[in-house]
């Protein structure tokens, strides 16, 4: 970002990567979506096909506690499951079953996006796993990372630190890396472009959001000229200032 007289807030960097094996997850947070109509089954069907029947998970879902409504969650902490190697197990929401096979609601991005970032913060995660839903496509998942990231911003640059440490702490958590289960062969192997193009839109976005945040004393028109100047120059474009 540009170094006037106006901060501007850092990008974080989360990595998003595929993976095919979830028995393979070294990670700290497993998150399986869930619609209501897949909560009335007592079994999750993982990316292998075996049924991941640990107790206190099946219960939930076989007595109702977890009726799978948009945005409810449901963290369970797993202990020594021959087949996971992860410290929590999240349940997470989506609201009622799509009415066709394979339809993606224009809302799912965005909740799996919230329920990233939320479990992650609750557990202080670095590595979560994602169980992604049939049906979402290349579109979905370049939203769901835009949505990440949008969920972690916080503006705290003219804020001075809160008494409670706990109101401190970044959105998120220490979130570093989300791994995607269960995507098409050909989303995963676009990944990395599809992130460098999200990541680019996202810097953009938060450049707005500073500016726009800013104390009107901060951002008078010379220091928002030279933050283009310097943006420009920074991406090897020409800016020409008026006035």
């Amino acid at each position: 970002m540009p170094s006037t007289d106006l901060k501007f807030s850092s990008l974080r960097t989360v990595n998003f990567k595929a993976q095919s094996d979830v028995a393979s997850f070294n990670g700290d947070v497993l998150i399986v979506p869930l619609f209501q109509d897949h909560a009335k089954k007592p079994v999750l069907k993982l990316l292998n096909g075996e049924a991941f029947t640990h107790p206190v998970v099946a219960d939930l879902i076989a007595d109702h506690s977890f009726k799978a409504e948009a945005g409810a969650e449901c963290l369970v902490r797993v202990y020594n499951h021959d087949s996971l190697n992860v410290k929590y197990v999240a349940l997470v929401g989506l609201g009622a079953e799509p009415k066709q096979d394979g339809e993606v609601s224009k809302n799912t991005p965005s909740r799996l996006a919230s329920a990233i970032v939320s479990v992650a913060e609750k557990t202080q995660a670095k590595h979560v796993g994602l169980v992604v839903p049939t049906g979402v496509a290349q579109e979905h998942v370049a939203n769901l990372m835009l949505s990440v990231h949008d969920a972690l911003y916080k503006d705290e640059r003219f804020r001075l630190p809160s008494k409670k440490p706990e109101n401190n702490k970044p959105p998120g958590g220490p979130l570093a890396t989300v791994s995607l289960f269960e995507i098409d062969a050909a989303i995963a192997k676009a990944l990395p472009e599809t992130q460098r193009s999200v990541e680019h839109i996202v810097s953009g976005v938060n450049f707005a959001k500073d500016l726009v945040g800013a104390p009107s004393n901060s951002k008078t028109p010379l220091a928002i000229a030279q933050a283009a100047k310097e943006l420009a120059a920074s991406l090897n474009l020409e800016c020409n200032v008026l006035g």
